[in-house]
């Protein structure tokens, strides 16, 4: 009985030594994302769209989400305001889950040429045992990343 209780035991203090090792693990840092202007389209109605691509060229698997057109504004703090057409963002349609590698398109309605713009999405990058222990035992999630692409004039 000694033994199965030392067993026990040495199970036990194992467990709390890996979730303590889990939680002294660092955040992964910001994902590595390509975005790519493609050009642009139109949809059934006529209205003009604009085709974007988005790579994982982190080795980590991300959640992109939440793209926003966003257009220059010097006076924000952070240099660019987020560009609401018809009073609302409807392209919230993009959740991505990306492997290694792995990219998806998707379409946005950009502003009225000549405004240069730019997109703008949130990832999540953490993934894994070890980041889902953490979010389990400290019951908080890193906030996520922003990712900006390269601005665009309206007219290309």
């Amino acid at each position: 009985m000694r033994k199965f209780a030392a067993v026990i035991l040495i199970a036990f203090v194992a467990w709390l030594g890996w979730i303590a090792w889990c939680l002294l693990q660092p955040p992964p840092g910001p994902p590595r994302v390509s975005v790519r202007f493609l050009g642009y389209t139109n949809d059934a109605t006529g209205q003009r769209l604009a085709l974007i691509t988005i790579t994982n060229l982190s080795k980590q698997q991300i959640f992109a989400y939440l793209p926003n057109v966003q257009l220059p504004a010097p006076t924000e703090p952070m240099g660019a305001s987020n560009y609401f057409p018809n009073g609302t963002n409807q392209f919230q349609h993009l959740h991505a889950t990306l492997d290694e590698g792995a990219s998806t398109t998707f379409t946005v309605q950009p502003p009225a040429p000549p405004e240069p713009w730019r997109i703008s999405f949130f990832a999540y990058n953490d993934f894994g045992t070890v980041q889902m222990v953490k979010r389990i035992a400290t019951l908080h999630r890193n906030m996520p990343f922003t990712i900006n692409g390269d601005w665009i004039n309206a007219d290309k």
